[in-house]
């Protein structure tokens, strides 16, 4: 029988919005450090940036209400000895 808490689940979300903000954080450096400096590269660096704050702000708001202290029981075990 496998027994693990929930959270594990949360630090594994952590770890993928740690990474999302450092891929995000160069990819809008390098748009606007090395893309044409018009309104077009502004706006879409916005837009990125905007919709990322939407997503994170969803599901903050999905995960908030969840109690992290429970734990999933994986393959329990049950007696499967047959009944002659």
């Amino acid at each position: 029988m496998i027994i693990f808490p929930l959270y594990i689940f949360l630090i594994i979300y952590a770890l993928f919005l740690i990474g999302f903000a450092f891929f995000g954080f160069f990819s809008v450096y390098h748009l606007l450090k090395f893309g044409f400096t018009t309104f077009g590269t502004f706006f879409l660096a916005f837009i990125f940036l905007g919709v990322s704050v939407i997503i994170l702000f969803a599901s903050v708001q999905a995960i908030i209400p969840i109690d992290w202290g429970n734990e999933i029981t994986m393959f329990k075990y049950t007696d499967v000895t047959p009944y002659y």
